[in-house]
């Protein structure tokens, strides 16, 4: 069974996200090394992410959050968190829903959307917990 370049540009996306992930928890040289990789790796499938549609980013975020250490630190719903994860995101997504109203450093109601190429995903993010959902269409739809 041969894959379809759609299922190869969001493997590679996924590694992309995975690996700039881990970047936060290693020695500073080490870091440098995996950034040095990531952003080749971003530049390589940059052009291509676009096409992947917003389903794929978000599956990047939800992959990329999982692998996070700060994440398993301070919780997936951490702004912060959540903010170094989108930056890292190749193909210049828009992603809206990270908000914290309430000043506790952790998103309001634990959606966030992404939009790309007339699509809509939402990441869904549990209180506690890895036990991110990743669906089609907007946030509350």
């Amino acid at each position: 069974m041969t894959k379809s370049p759609r299922s190869s540009w969001l493997a590679l996306l996924v590694a992309g996200a995975v690996v700039a992930s881990m970047a936060a928890s290693c020695s500073s040289s080490s870091r440098n090394d995996i950034k040095k990789t990531a952003t080749d790796l971003r530049s390589d499938v940059s052009s291509g992410a676009n096409q992947l549609g917003a389903r794929a980013t978000a599956e990047a975020i939800r992959a990329s959050l999982k692998a996070n250490k700060d994440a398993d630190k301070k919780g997936v719903r951490s702004v912060e968190v959540l903010n170094q994860v989108v930056k890292n995101l190749p193909g210049n997504p828009k992603v809206t829903g990270i908000e914290d109203k309430n000043g506790d450093g952790l998103d309001d109601d634990g959606f966030v959307q992404v939009d790309q190429d007339g699509q809509s995903a939402c990441v869904t993010l549990p209180p506690r917990g890895k036990d991110i959902k990743v669906t089609s269409g907007a946030c509350g739809s």
